[in-house]
């Protein structure tokens, strides 16, 4: 959640919550298909395409090609191994794990600024002073 302000660095967490859900979605409908192997490594190289192309401009759109990349390279290792795929509790627990994280960064983000607007009473570091 890097960024230049505190404004930014929570509305980066926000967007990661968002975009994951969106490619949980996205991944959904994939799992739904239930896609052979070979093509499930085509949708891995169009969603690999996808990350490369909006990672630095979007990250809504990020999270949403990053999602079930992340998520169906997982299930491409499992069916390979024969073991079975729990397509919900694989949905359920990302989402899950998103949100946690996301909370836990945002806490981290906001702590020293609160620290610094509240405790110390120091003037936002983001704002210019005119002197």
């Amino acid at each position: 959640m890097a960024g230049h302000s505190t404004r930014y660095r929570v509305n980066r967490g926000l967007q990661r919550v968002i975009g994951t859900f969106l490619g949980l979605l996205l991944m959904a409908g994939i799992l739904a298909l239930r896609p052979e192997p070979w093509v499930m490594v085509l949708i891995i190289a169009v969603l690999q395409t996808g990350a490369e192309l909006f990672i630095a401009r979007q990250y809504v759109l990020a999270q949403l090609v990053v999602t079930p990349l992340a998520l169906l390279s997982t299930v491409l290792v499992m069916v390979g191994t024969g073991a079975p795929v729990d397509g919900r509790s694989l949905l359920t627990d990302r989402f899950i794990e998103t949100v946690i994280g996301a909370a836990v960064g945002v806490a981290c983000v906001l702590y020293p600024w609160a620290w610094r607007k509240w405790v110390r009473h120091d003037p936002d570091p983001a704002v210019e002073t005119s002197r």
